[in-house]
């Protein structure tokens, strides 16, 4: 306390080292009315949060973007980890989360994910998660990327619809 005087108008948080460890430390003025009782400080050691970083670090080591956009397609679109046989035919089995299962964004941000060192993590321990629109489906047609546009033409008919979206188009193009 000696370190701020009682003319502290304000809290300051000021990383410090006290006891050869590393504090984070919080001052904050006692004042009631125009009264001053002086000024509460608390450190807090750095050393746990330290740890966990560096055990998160090692956790989620080599995790790349790539190894997350695969398992998050694998959990919504489906994974076929083996085939059934029956006669001749041959049928995919596909893993996938239900639909019904994933309906708000803390659904999707509490898929779990397997970093290479075996450690199971959360989505939303490694990524945002923010809500965005776009394609429903993207489609290629001989390579070319295929747009499929639905609407819903409420009290308007059919005709005056279609005109609309070639003049909607025509515009964006």
């Amino acid at each position: 306390a000696a370190r701020h005087g009682a003319d502290l108008q304000r809290t300051s948080v000021v990383e410090r080292e006290h006891s050869g460890e590393r504090v984070l430390e919080v001052a904050s003025p006692l004042r009631i009315g125009s009264r001053s009782w002086g000024v509460l400080v608390l450190a807090v050691s750095l050393a746990p949060v330290e740890l966990e970083l560096a055990d998160f670090a090692v956790r989620l080591w080599l995790l790349t973007v790539a190894a997350i956009a695969g398992t998050l397609r694998g959990y919504i679109g489906g994974d076929v980890p083996t085939r059934f046989r029956e006669a001749s035919e041959l049928y995919d089995l596909r893993v996938l989360v239900p639909e019904r299962s994933l309906r708000s964004r803390s659904d999707v941000e509490n898929l779990v994910l397997t970093t290479p060192a075996g450690d199971h993590v959360r989505l939303r321990e490694v990524a945002n998660v923010r809500s965005a629109t776009g394609p429903v489906e993207i489609v290629r047609q001989n390579q070319i990327k295929q747009v499929i546009v639905r609407c819903d033409s409420q009290n308007v008919d059919l005709a005056t619809a279609q005109a609309a979206t070639r003049a909607a188009l025509a515009e964006a193009t």
